[in-house]
């Protein structure tokens, strides 16, 4: 439904910008926005005012063209009834499910009832519109140099979005940092048992650090994939 009514918005933006806020293309467009409101029984008050703002244009519109007639017949000029266009192909389009010819800006076919907002022929007045949600891809060689300089920091996890990586990196490397350095300054001369167990610590974290550089590639690879 949100999908629907987005790309009813932008197509009704597209054609205030092209056609001006006066022009009856507009109000079609209008009319067809509240309806599909309406439907989907949401913003109840924004289709009342749709509605409204297509009543308005339409009469404008023809208040201008009946003060044209009342010029001209003052003027000595034969009155005739204006001969509206025929819809030219390209402002036409036909239904991908009924079939039946309806104009370039419709959102939904007056024969058969069908949205059409996400039909290919729509795409004059519907720009492409990018993925609210689609993420920057990540590049492998990044997060590789990221951590063989500092990978005990967990930089190329968090760069990679695996921010539970990343805090065990900071977490381990800080206790690891923190025994090494309690035992060279309880004993100076001799090996501190709280300095091996730091030694250790960092040690197997290297190792898992190692398993990681690893394993990058393919992990960026089934990354970018899902981000397609």
């Amino acid at each position: 439904m949100e999908q629907a009514l987005q790309e009813a918005d932008i197509a009704l933006k597209s054609v205030e910008a092209e056609f001006g806020s006066d022009d009856p293309r507009l109000a079609d467009c209008l009319e067809a926005y509240a309806t599909l409101l309406k439907e989907k029984k949401t913003r109840l008050l924004d289709a009342a005012n749709m509605e409204a703002r297509a009543r308005v244009i339409r009469d404008k519109s023809s208040i201008y063209k009946s003060n044209v007639r009342q010029a001209n017949a003052g003027e000595g000029f034969i009155e005739v009834e204006p001969i509206e266009p025929r819809s030219s192909s390209t402002d036409t389009k036909e239904c991908q499910f009924c079939g039946e010819t309806i104009k370039l800006v419709a959102i939904k076919c007056k024969h058969c009832g069908s949205m059409l907002a996400d039909q290919k022929t729509s795409s004059t007045y519907l720009p492409k519109v990018k993925n609210a949600n689609a993420q920057k891809q990540k590049d492998a060689g990044i997060a590789i140099i990221l951590g063989v300089f500092f990978g005990y920091s967990g930089l190329h996890s968090f760069y990679l979005e695996r921010y539970r990586s990343g805090a065990y990196y900071l977490i381990v490397s800080f206790l690891g940092s923190l025994l090494i350095s309690f035992g060279l300054n309880a004993a100076a001369s001799n090996l501190h048992p709280a300095t091996s167990l730091g030694i250790v610590i960092l040690f197997f974290e290297g190792v898992v650090l190692v398993n990681d550089l690893c394993t990058i590639p393919s992990f960026v690879q089934q990354y970018n994939a899902g981000k397609k």
